[in-house]
């Protein structure tokens, strides 16, 4: 608040303390359940009101007191929790040690997934060194429940994404996913990317391009899906010779491009291997 800047530079200052606040620990002061303690002491304080006479001011203290012991308060604790659930009343409980670099990175990662928001379609060229980092990428496409096609390209994979404004009227919660996911693509080695815009009132057509390298892999470990996880405790508990084990391998299929399964079948006493991909979407 206390940085000038020009009218011009206020958005973008009110970009950087939001992803300041955001990343601090912050928490409500109260132990107990502030809109109950809240509806009890304005019950109460309304029943005290009725009883007094014409002229007669209510003791304040009188029914902190009364109301705040029976939350296990005292009058000063019940007065301290009786808005306590407010934002402004928030207590800030750890700041970040940011560099100016790092929070810079996370202001303009935050303005090209705000681009991705108004995506028609995204289209990612994506390099990884490593074969594991290709899996962990493609699951967290599948995590994120993204509609998505992945083939092959001579260096790596081209992943096209279905983006928020492709299908549905309500785009929010499929627009957040996405946008999730950027920090992902971005984690690998060399990343291509390119977007369908609808722009603006009028959704007029725009192209977003974007090329990055980045430190390899895909940005920390693989993510377990809770149905694919669900399904497979669910075949261990069966009486069958099958066992089911998270997928490693990666299958071009003709004509369908990439299958990236999830659980792999073997037979315990054949050896056949049975290979599902599970797909689900919003």
């Amino acid at each position: 608040a206390a940085i000038e800047c020009r009218p011009s530079e206020r958005r973008m200052v009110d970009g950087l303390a939001k992803l300041l606040l955001d990343a601090c620990d912050i928490e409500s002061p109260s132990v107990v359940d502030v809109p109950a303690l809240r509806r009890a002491i304005f019950e109460r304080a309304a029943e005290e009101r009725r009883t007094l006479a014409p002229g007669t001011a209510l003791d304040r203290s009188v029914v902190l007191k009364e109301v705040g012991a029976s939350f296990g308060l005292s009058p000063e604790a019940a007065d301290e929790a009786l808005f306590s659930d407010l934002p402004s009343e928030a207590r800030v409980t750890r700041v970040p040690a940011l560099t100016p670099e790092v929070l810079a990175d996370d202001y303009e990662r935050s303005a090209r997934q705000a681009i991705l928001l108004k995506a028609v379609s995204i289209t990612a060229d994506v390099v990884c060194r490593s074969p594991s980092a290709y899996r962990v990428l493609f699951g967290k496409l599948k995590f994120r429940r993204l509609l998505h096609r992945i083939e092959r390209t001579e260096r790596g994979y081209r992943i096209v994404i279905d983006g928020p404004h492709s299908l549905f009227d309500s785009v929010t919660k499929y627009g957040l996913s996405l946008a999730l996911m950027l920090p992902a693509l971005e984690a690998v080695d060399e990343l291509s990317l390119s977007a369908e815009l609808r722009w603006g009132r009028r959704r007029g057509r725009l192209t977003f391009s974007y090329e990055t390298q980045g430190p390899g892999g895909a940005g920390g470990d693989a993510v377990e899906n809770d149905d694919v996880r669900a399904l497979a405790e669910a075949i261990s508990s069966l009486d069958t010779p099958w066992r089911a084990e998270p997928a490693e391998r990666l299958f071009d299929v003709p004509g369908l491009g990439v299958c990236v399964p999830d659980l792999t079948f073997t037979h315990a006493k054949t050896g056949r291997a049975v290979h599902l991909e599970v797909l689900g979407y919003w």
